[in-house]
């Protein structure tokens, strides 16, 4: 973790004032205000009406923070970041807010809603990655039991190889494992979800 010299402050472009720490910006470098909103606006905001709290993977510069506490009810969000003098930062400037913001490096429990900020993540997506499929249950393991209570034989097949392996399990991976004679429903649904990852 980096030590709190590393953090200084630039001025862009949009007028905003903009945490870097180590030379990285981890939010917009032109208007990180308009790209928070987009970010917002692409969330599934019927999801906040039914949950009370929920996981924000990444802080940045927290515009996209600032904007959950706006636009939303929800009575706590917990905020997952890696850099405390992001975080010390953030609570200098939103103190008003602490009491629905819960700052961690983890979560050991799942949520049922998980939202990702990439543009923080830098230098660390695979933690941040990793973590997002262990909240949300989208682990191989997670997943083959889930294929397995579907009936989805051989997506469970495929991730019971994967889960014998080290190597990360990719569409194009489950889609090998079906025949091209292999003309079942779940056969033609993953070659064509590969379509929409190639």
């Amino acid at each position: 973790m980096p030590h709190a010299s590393e953090l200084q402050f630039q001025k862009i472009a949009s007028g905003d004032s903009v945490p870097l720490i180590q030379g990285r910006i981890f939010c917009s470098s032109r208007d990180p205000q308009k790209e928070a909103q987009a970010w917002l606006l692409h969330q599934k905001t019927s999801d906040f009406e039914t949950q009370s709290s929920i996981c924000l993977l990444g802080l940045g510069a927290g515009f996209h923070l600032d904007l959950l506490l706006e636009k939303t009810n929800l009575s706590m969000i917990h905020v997952i970041e890696l850099h405390a003098e992001l975080i010390e930062n953030w609570k200098c400037q939103n103190f008003h807010a602490l009491s629905r913001v819960d700052f961690c490096q983890s979560l050991e429990e799942s949520t049922p809603l998980v939202l990702e900020f990439r543009p923080s993540w830098g230098g660390n997506e695979k933690f941040y990655h990793d973590l997002s499929q262990k909240l949300r249950q989208a682990t191989a393991q997670h997943l083959q039991q889930e294929a397995d209570q579907r009936g989805l034989k051989e997506l469970s097949s495929a991730l019971s190889s994967h889960l014998k392996s080290n190597f990360e399990l990719t569409v194009k991976d489950v889609v090998q494992v079906f025949s091209l004679e292999n003309q079942s429903q779940e056969a033609r649904l993953w070659r064509t979800l590969r379509e929409f990852v190639k």
